[in-house]
């Protein structure tokens, strides 16, 4: 339950619901990003029709509302696709910033969903939060540069390069099962 903030109610008395910093920062982290892929799809691709970036900010306004449905997972899907099927040679300075935008909004409504609206989490957890979402990026920094490096120069095969992004994705789900305790191992 929120601790501070402005709550609203009706004519009797019934919540409507209430606004908190943390409510509004919440709100920043899950459309903000969205906000930036649609500017930098926008800007990889100058003849997209402008109207997939209204839908996809509308479906983060969904998604911030409804951090616990398919909401977000439909938004990353469109996001996405939109991304894959209008720009042709992206740079990698865009590329890097919708990728990290798109583990922004990941982060942020997987966390929104996890326990009732309008709680504050204490300093531990946004600590906590903000300390994997860091890893996670510089992580995918660390990829991009490699990537950027290697470009032109050599040659990997698609097998080699699936199995690398498998594997790049599934450290995080190792590492946490390695740090959790009492996780068997």
């Amino acid at each position: 339950m929120s601790t501070g903030g402005v709550t609203f109610s009706d004519r009797q008395g019934n919540r409507i619901g209430s606004l908190s910093a943390t409510t509004v920062l919440t709100w920043l982290t899950i459309v903000a990003p969205l906000v930036l892929i649609a500017e930098r799809t926008v800007a990889a691709a100058p003849g997209t029709p402008w109207w997939p970036a209204i839908v996809i900010v509308l479906l983060g306004v969904a998604s911030a509302d409804s951090p616990d449905s398919s909401f977000p997972f439909v938004t990353v899907g469109v996001a996405v696709a939109w991304w894959v099927a209008v720009t042709e040679h992206p740079s990698l300075g865009s590329t890097l910033v919708v990728a990290l935008a798109l583990l922004v909004f990941h982060i942020a409504t997987g966390h929104a969903a996890i326990g009732p609206r309008g709680r504050d989490d204490d300093v531990e957890v946004v600590r906590a939060v903000v300390r994997r979402t860091t890893t996670v990026a510089g992580l995918t920094l660390v990829l991009a540069a490699i990537a950027a490096a290697a470009s032109d120069r050599v040659v990997v095969p698609a097998a080699v390069l699936g199995l690398a992004l498998v594997a790049a994705g599934s450290l995080p789900w190792v590492a946490g099962r390695w740090l959790r305790p009492g996780a068997g191992h």
